[in-house]
């Protein structure tokens, strides 16, 4: 058999998926007996430390270094960071108006990779005006400052749960039809308020329709008092975010009258409340284990996934908070991956 000197990238990737566990004398033999496909391990190595140095299995070009000197490395590195989002076509048009220099998308996208920028799919997060930059950046640094433990807060939140029955990603065999699923274009919701502690969670309210201030009193009648009551019986704070009925009149009258300290957090933050995770954990439960097909399955998901929330659990979540303040003191107030 002859041996394959231009590797498929389907190839490309199998050498890499298997030189986490195999060497390369067992990866040769792998692939000839699984792939038939022969190659040296000569070329194993080589995509495997190309893969390492570049994170792609894109084999680039060298270039003469003399095409791009120390003014159009600067240059491509500071149109990179003032937009990010400028791709190697893009670059190329902008070393051509600044320098009168033809330079071949391959060049440019080699002299990124070299100077550390990556191509990766574009992170979001919540987009956070001005105005509340300074609010965060005070609120962590107060945090750390009191060496705050969260030993006595209790996180809440509402959320919207939906009918859904796949996962965000799905397995497929090369060389078969992709297996096509359906997705209903208003599918059915309900809306879920709760809250944990370390000292574990209330229990999780489920309804329907919108929610004003009155009826937000009477979810923290029945689910949040009975829970401090049972379970901080030494005091408690209630963190919950700035929606409009959480901090009405109204609603401040009542928790006042309850005696329930209200812990103070910035606005557009929920980077920095766990149960924001604890709902994630929820809707992947129902996408991927549950698969509910009418509101009462929905229900049944809900109910079945609150039902293993622990304090350990709860626990894991709020201490996610020690890797999230410092991280919004070092982006300034800005908005973090968390």
């Amino acid at each position: 058999m002859r041996e394959i000197k231009r590797l498929p990238t389907f190839i490309k990737e199998r050498i890499i998926q298997l030189h986490y566990t195999k060497n390369q004398t067992e990866i040769v033999k792998i692939l000839l007996e699984e792939d038939n496909v022969k190659v040296s391990r000569q070329t194993v190595n080589m995509w495997v430390n190309h893969f390492k140095k570049t994170g792609t299995l894109i084999k680039l070009r060298k270039f003469p270094q003399k095409k791009l000197n120390e003014n159009h490395l600067k240059f491509l590195d500071d149109c990179l960071r003032t937009n990010n989002e400028l791709t190697t076509r893009d670059l190329c048009s902008k070393l051509k108006k600044a320098f009168d220099i033809n330079i071949s998308n391959e060049t440019v996208r080699s002299a990124c990779i070299d100077m550390g920028w990556i191509n990766k799919n574009t992170k979001y997060c919540q987009t956070i005006r001005t105005k509340n930059l300074t609010k965060r950046f005070d609120h962590a640094i107060g945090c750390i400052q009191s060496n705050e433990n969260f030993n006595n807060i209790v996180f809440t939140d509402e959320s919207t749960i939906k009918i859904q029955t796949t996962a965000r990603r799905t397995m497929y065999k090369r060389n078969e039809p992709e297996i096509l699923k359906g997705k209903p274009k208003h599918p059915l919701q309900l809306h879920v308020w709760a809250g944990i502690s370390r000292r574990g969670a209330t229990d999780i309210h489920i309804f329907t329709g919108k929610m004003d201030s009155m009826y937000y009193q009477s979810i923290l009648e029945k689910t949040l008092i009975p829970f401090g009551e049972s379970v901080y019986s030494d005091g408690y704070r209630l963190m919950q975010d700035n929606d409009p009925k959480h901090v009405s009149i109204s609603t401040k009258a009542f928790l006042k009258e309850k005696n329930i300290t209200h812990w103070p957090t910035p606005p557009e933050s929920p980077d920095m409340n766990p149960i924001e995770n604890m709902w994630a954990a929820l809707k992947e439960h129902i996408r991927k284990v549950k698969k509910p097909r009418n509101k009462a399955e929905l229900i049944e998901g809900i109910q079945e996934f609150w039902s293993t929330v622990t304090p350990e659990m709860c626990n894991r979540y709020i201490n996610h908070l020690f890797r999230v303040i410092p991280e919004v003191v070092r982006r300034n107030g800005g908005a973090t991956m968390y």
